[in-house]
């Protein structure tokens, strides 16, 4: 494997997600062949989504980084916190202009009143090797086995008020309302480990979050009874809570409920036959899996079926563009989940 390679399945191993930056910047490489549309939204575990680009960041999707920027000054209040801090010996990274990075378990919503200190949390991230010039001086451990950042030993923390809170009283489902969403959430693809679950998982947590626009205390229980058992590993609780407080979203909740169909309309097999039906004329793979994907919503086991049916020597694991493409499918033109269902095909 090359240096690079190394570093991208040293952190996929330890539990973290990455998105591409663009080469002399900080800015996410917005790149829609393979699926990174989104910024950090798109971070993936997906190795051979990363392979084609160079330079990388860390989302803090399931922990939080403390950023130390010494070089605009040292203030009493930094010195403070790294004396706090140095007994937990937290993993750190060094910046091209000499700053720190330091990981710390999920502490959000967390600000600290601190000049020259960011704290990093949900669809923020940072740089980090092999980006040019970035150092670990401590080396990072599995996500799991991050030190807890001492909050209790900062008055000046604060913990912010999620601003992903809906205006709109959440819904409480009759019992054909909850049948309904039983079936859609049976309908979502699993989150399964180096196959990009994470924003499989996010997906899932935003359309009950927000979609239906459901209690939290509903979603948690059809997180942890209904989905997360299909997904390999499962989740843990703590895990899953972090993804649901996390949520970032700005559009209208409730939206899935003008999406919903006839429970006959969206049976597995109906869909499945659908769409192959419907992708029988249609010629370009990437188009293929958008429709199956996204516009039939069907899991990446299905979708391949369907390409071999059209293409019997396909094989995704000769294939690092369309493997990709498989679990990070493109949307070029923001179609709903589901917006297929409702065609008819002959």
């Amino acid at each position: 494997m090359t240096p690079k390679e190394q570093w991208l399945q040293y952190y996929i191993n330890q539990g973290y997600y990455l998105i591409p930056i663009k080469d002399g910047t900080k800015q996410p490489l917005v790149n829609s062949s393979y699926g990174f549309i989104n910024g950090a939204i798109s971070a993936t575990n997906n190795l051979y989504a990363l392979l084609p680009f160079n330079s990388f960041a860390i989302v803090a999707s399931n922990h939080t980084v403390i950023d130390l920027d010494l070089y605009k000054g040292i203030h009493p209040e930094i010195k403070q916190l790294v004396h706090y801090v140095k007994d937990l010996c937290p993993p750190l990274q060094i910046t091209p202009k000499q700053g720190w990075h330091l990981f710390f378990q999920k502490t959000e919503p967390l600000q600290l009143n601190i000049p020259n200190v960011d704290v990093r949390n949900t669809n923020q991230y940072v740089l980090v090797c092999p980006s040019t010039d970035y150092v670990w001086y401590r080396p990072l451990p599995h996500v799991t086995q991050l030190p807890l950042f001492p909050t209790h030993l900062f008055p000046s923390a604060q913990y912010s008020p999620s601003a992903t809170q809906s205006s709109v009283e959440p819904i409480k489902p009759t019992p054909e309302q909850f049948e309904q969403i039983l079936e859609f959430l049976k309908r979502q693809p699993p989150a399964i480990s180096g196959q990009g679950g994470h924003p499989t998982t996010i997906r899932v947590v935003t359309d009950l979050k927000c979609g239906f626009n459901l209690e939290d205390d509903l979603v948690r229980w059809l997180l942890i009874n209904v989905y997360n058992p299909t997904c390999e590993p499962e989740w843990s609780e703590r895990e899953l809570e972090h993804k649901l407080q996390s949520i970032m979203f700005k559009g209208t909740y409730g939206y899935l409920w003008k999406r919903l169909i006839d429970s006959d309309a969206v049976q597995f097999g109906t869909r499945l036959s659908r769409a192959v039906k419907y992708c029988k004329n249609i010629n370009e793979i990437d188009k293929i899996i958008t429709c199956c994907r996204i516009g039939f919503m069907l899991d990446v086991e299905d979708t391949v079926t369907i390409l071999r049916l059209k293409y019997p020597s396909f094989d995704i694991r000769n294939d690092t563009y369309y493997g990709a493409m498989l679990y990070n499918p493109l949307n070029p033109r923001n179609n709903d989940d589901g917006y297929l269902l409702a065609t008819k095909s002959e």
